[in-house]
């Protein structure tokens, strides 16, 4: 879970204070709602110091925690309830940030994720040892894949030339890296991932696996 405090000078937003930790085995066996609700319980404890007594507004790229303050009580799980009576201390105001908008927070609560890009060198390496490449290459599929040179590299890699855009072929041990890259920073919806990731790499079922991994 991640959570960052800022404050607002001249329409730019200042960063005064990071928080993150990981969740216990039992807390990643929340359900989705307790999951997210959980990291701004422990985010507002955490800057229960600085908050106390000023007006401040809560973020989140959650939605249905925009309506949290309105629900009623007794549909509440106790623990729900004990979280939503500490927050009522301090404040009453949530309201929904894209995940676009909410890359330090989501940043911190995914560090574990960050991978660093996947370079035209190392896509060129496990192409070469990818058996399912081979079988592709000599088997009548809708990936049309040509052996190219990448402008303005000395690498050549399998790539699909359609939209006079290279795509290059993902070999499957680097799938789920370029996914990481793309979606654990600003965490878009499944559509924006599936179309990111499609617009730059290709491999059979790359929908399928982008939105197993959302």
């Amino acid at each position: 879970m991640g959570a960052v405090l800022q404050q607002r000078v001249q329409d730019i937003w200042q960063p005064l204070a990071f928080f993150s930790r990981k969740l216990s085995p039992a807390q990643q066996k929340y359900n989705a709602y307790d999951r997210e609700f959980l990291p701004i319980y422990e985010a507002v404890r955490y800057f229960r110091h600085m908050l106390g007594s000023r007006y401040f507004t809560i973020l989140t790229d959650y939605k249905p925690l925009n309506f949290a303050f309105q629900q009623k009580r007794d549909k509440c799980s106790p623990r729900q309830f004990n979280n939503l009576d500490f927050i009522l201390q301090f404040t009453t105001d949530i309201r929904h940030i894209n995940g676009q908008d909410n890359i330090v927070a989501d940043a911190l609560s995914r560090v574990e994720v960050i991978t660093a890009p996947v370079t035209h060198e190392s896509l060129a390496a496990a192409q070469e040892s990818e058996d399912d490449l081979r079988t592709l290459l000599v088997s009548t599929t809708a990936l049309q894949l040509q052996e190219i040179l990448i402008p303005g590299t000395s690498v050549e890699l399998y790539c699909v030339t359609s939209a006079n855009k290279p795509r290059p072929y993902a070999p499957s041990p680097l799938r789920r890296q370029i996914f990481n890259s793309m979606h654990s920073l600003s965490h878009p919806g499944i559509k924006a991932t599936v179309k990111l990731v499609s617009k730059r790499f290709v491999w059979p079922a790359i929908q399928k696996d982008c939105r197993a991994w959302a």
